[in-house]
């Protein structure tokens, strides 16, 4: 099994992805679950500070995701949700959604029954420490906040969206303060993950990278016959 983790737009999706691809694993993008609660509460109308509508959120729970190549495949009663998890609304929202502690508490849980049979690359922003920290590798991505902002602002202009790159700076350094300082499931990085500085590294240095840490692991006495 292997975890990735850093902040967001350093690199994680992309890699974790690739880096599955490469060894024939599942790849698990626990953002998408949480991305997918968000999408429940904003279609209910829930807040999850109140009782009885995180009761709902929870109750409401009917995801299921597929890898779709290049993004995870989402799909919540059997309709397919993919494009709408990732609207401007319901990415501002599932940061909110994240810092209740009831919403990660279960989510956590949902994610280690999927990932218990091992063989799969995982990526989030506690992967390493909470979801995994038994993982055989932890990496933990990080880069420049201006090469992170960077990135994301090229990424919405795939996706058809106007921006700027200080708009994209500004909210990646609140989203940092968000990860970092939520009282459950923080962003930090765990004693033993190796971390890979991606600044100035394109997909496929960052991918490589990665694979050589996968591979030296999986040498070591300690993972007789490979990875979980």
């Amino acid at each position: 099994m292997i975890a990735i983790d850093g902040p967001a737009g350093s690199g994680k999706s992309t890699v974790a992805r690739q880096v599955a691809r490469r060894l024939g694993f599942e790849y698990v993008d626990t953002g998408a679950m949480y991305r997918a609660a968000a999408w429940i509460a904003v279609k209910k109308n829930l807040d999850p500070a109140r009782p009885e509508d995180l009761r709902t959120l929870l109750n409401s729970w009917d995801i299921r995701t597929e890898d779709g190549g290049d993004q995870t495949r989402v799909f919540y009663g059997g309709r397919e949700i993919t494009a709408e998890i990732r609207t401007e609304e319901v990415t501002a929202r599932a940061s909110e959604v994240a810092l209740n502690p009831k919403v990660r508490e279960f989510l956590v849980l949902w994610q280690q029954k999927k990932i218990a049979s091992g063989g799969v690359v995982l990526e989030g922003r506690d992967t390493t420490t909470v979801v995994a920290p038994r993982a055989d590798v932890k990496v933990y991505l990080d880069a420049a906040l201006r090469t992170r902002a960077e990135r994301r602002l090229l990424e919405y202009a795939r996706r058809g969206i106007n921006s700027t790159l200080d708009e994209q700076r500004k909210k990646l350094a609140e989203r940092d303060r968000q990860d970092k300082q939520r009282a459950v499931g923080p962003l930090r990085k765990a004693p033993d993950a190796i971390t890979v500085d991606t600044t100035k590294m394109n997909i496929e240095q960052a991918v490589e990278t990665v694979l050589r840490i996968c591979k030296t692991r999986m040498a070591e006495p300690s993972v007789p016959g490979g990875f979980r």
